[in-house]
């Protein structure tokens, strides 16, 4: 079996994403994905990617290194979130957008702590492992965030409220 260097999620919208609650809520969709893959396979990543395609499909990749490693869901999104807001000036509309990990390291090795960061930076790991044994037992949409209400189950397809 080859060795897993990677591990990515995107998206092509229906509609162009336009505003940064669109993309939040695209990335926390996908960082389920990704997060259901690193936790399944004991993985921890130490650097994250976004990628970008605009509506004159123009593609832009950004990257960083993580200050701590990460697997749940909102950590990935909220790191996603982080980089594409320091990076993206919105000149056009996305099309699509997507996520990656990598640098992967299995969730036993040993790590260099921090004195300025957090000890515990995941928000309630035993929720998101409930979340991830719920859908595998009815099915993907059976539970969903609430940022991500609205969207349908292949994120093609944004649903207003209005």
């Amino acid at each position: 079996m080859p060795e897993v260097k990677s591990i990515s999620r995107s998206t092509t919208t229906k509609h162009d994403l336009e505003g940064n609650e669109e993309v939040w809520r695209t990335f926390v969709s996908l960082s389920e994905s990704i997060s259901k893959q690193l936790i399944e396979s004991d993985f921890l990543a130490l650097k994250l990617s976004v990628m970008l395609r605009d509506n004159t499909l123009t593609w832009e990749s950004y990257t960083k290194p993580l200050s701590s490693p990460v697997r749940l869901s909102i950590d990935i999104a909220r790191e996603a979130m982080s980089l594409f807001q320091d990076s993206y000036d919105w000149k056009a509309p996305l099309r699509s957008v997507g996520i990656a990990v990598s640098e992967l390291i299995d969730i036993d090795s040993p790590l260099q702590m921090s004195f300025y960061s957090p000890v515990d930076t995941q928000v309630n790991p035993a929720l998101e492992m409930e979340m991830l044994k719920i859908r595998e037992r009815f099915g993907k949409d059976a539970i969903k965030k609430a940022s991500v209400i609205g969207f349908d189950s292949n994120l093609n397809d944004y649903k207003s409220f209005s």
